[in-house]
């Protein structure tokens, strides 16, 4: 097998074993940006020794399986970008050197070397962009469409517009689709006046962090956990992952669950019952969450996880609620996903 063939076999190969270890985007983000820099300098090298060849442009018909490899790679470059641009979070929760701007330039590049044919027929390797052609756009897909048939319908649980990080479906832009019991998973950061996750440093500066956690169904109380202690930033509570927190039975059977509230503010005891709007906690730090957010997830049990039985997860549908994406608004019932921000309904946005 040519070198080029055995290098995109060994990229494939890593790619897919990213999906259960890196971010998906952060994978493809790298990717382009390596392959931009690796394929520059070959074709740099072909034109140096006069081995790029351009007959093909001259000759279509003589020469379509070149020119189909061509569009393959072009469609290849592009979906990435396009994956890349939907799923790569806000600058919060990225690395300086990550942009979405980088891999649309590392694109550009790409798209350049690959109209600049150096072979005349067909290889191993058009075979293996083929793969990464189907798997990339069935992550956009599942990306950019929710399964609706059975979704939950809520309530936005924060009085203030909240960020998503993790939400919607798919491994592309939620990082909990990847583990068993938790792929309905939405994770919410409430923003600050000036719409920063934070204003400072330490706990106290997330606007989050003790902020009011409303009761997005009606229903009754079947589980509360509330000692766990509110840990540092960047420190995870090992014992008991999901932290505080507390599942509503819907009238439908399902569960909402909630985590990772702070310590001592579960206003609610298991059998109360709670209607959609009343505060029921406050947002905290606790189990694995990294920094204060709250995490939501509709599931057919009141564990994610138990007795060896991951739970069959739901979609979240946001009602009486506005969303913002890509500064474009739209009314509930709405869905969220990775950079919406999600807020509900005032009196004014009624008209």
């Amino acid at each position: 097998m040519p070198v080029q063939a055995c290098c995109t076999a060994l990229v494939v190969a890593l790619l897919l074993r990213s999906r259960m270890l890196h971010p998906l985007w952060s994978s493809l983000h790298a990717y382009l940006l390596l392959s931009a820099i690796a394929l520059l300098a070959w074709r740099t090298v072909d034109l140096i020794r006069g081995q790029v060849n351009l007959r093909a442009y001259q000759q279509p018909r003589a020469h379509w399986p070149q020119l189909g490899a061509v569009a393959l790679r072009v469609a290849v470059w592009l979906l990435m970008a396009v994956a890349v641009d939907v799923a790569m979070p806000e600058e919060y929760f990225r690395r300086q050197a990550e942009s979405p701007i980088k891999s649309w330039s590392a694109v550009g590049v790409l798209v350049l070397t690959a109209l600049l044919p150096r072979r005349r027929r067909w290889e191993p390797s058009d075979v293996l962009f083929v793969v990464l052609l189907a798997a990339i756009g069935l992550d956009v897909n599942r990306a950019l469409n929710e399964r609706a048939g059975d979704a939950l319908d809520v309530k936005p649980p924060f009085a203030s517009p909240s960020y998503v990080l993790n939400g919607g479906g798919g491994l592309l832009v939620n990082e909990h689709a990847r583990y068993p019991g938790w792929t309905g998973a939405t994770d919410l950061f409430p923003l600050t006046r000036g719409g920063r996750l934070c204003a400072g440093e330490g706990l106290s500066a997330f606007s989050c962090f003790g902020a009011a956690v409303l009761a997005p169904v009606s229903g009754r109380i079947v589980r509360v956990m509330r000692e766990r202690p509110d840990m540092p930033l960047g420190e995870l509570d090992q014992e008991v992952p999901t932290g505080n927190s507390l599942n509503i039975q819907t009238a439908d059977g399902r569960y909402l669950f909630l985590a990772y509230l702070k310590q001592s503010t579960i206003l609610v005891r298991e059998g109360d019952r709670v209607t959609a709007g009343q505060e029921i906690a406050r947002c905290g730090n606790s189990g694995a969450a990294g920094m204060p957010h709250l995490l939501l997830q509709a599931q057919d049990r009141p564990a994610p996880f138990e007795e060896g039985q991951h739970a069959n997860v739901s979609s979240l549908r946001f009602v009486d609620a506005l969303r913002v994406r890509a500064d474009a608004l739209r009314k509930g019932p709405v869905f969220v996903r990775r950079n919406d921000i999600i807020r509900p309904l005032a009196v004014d946005d009624l008209h």
